[in-house]
């Protein structure tokens, strides 16, 4: 039972990510647009981290970093 339970957290991040990732385009404003972004990029990057794929965590906080940048960008 202990397994499952460690296998199930990342898939729940990740479900979260993807549906925060599609209501982000359901937004007209750049700001929440963004915002969104990085909050799924956040949980995205931490699914892959827990389920070992580092080189998809990196890759994802690349993308935290960007979204960030022409979030403040005016």
């Amino acid at each position: 039972m202990e397994n499952l339970n460690l296998d199930l957290l990342p898939q729940i991040i990740g479900y979260i990510a993807v549906a925060i990732l599609f209501v982000s385009f359901q937004f007209n404003d750049r700001k929440n647009i963004l915002g969104l972004l990085i909050l799924g990029v956040a949980f995205l990057a931490t699914h892959q981290f827990l389920i070992g794929a580092f080189a998809g965590a990196v890759a994802n906080a690349l993308k935290i970093i960007r979204n960030i940048t022409f979030r403040h960008k005016k």
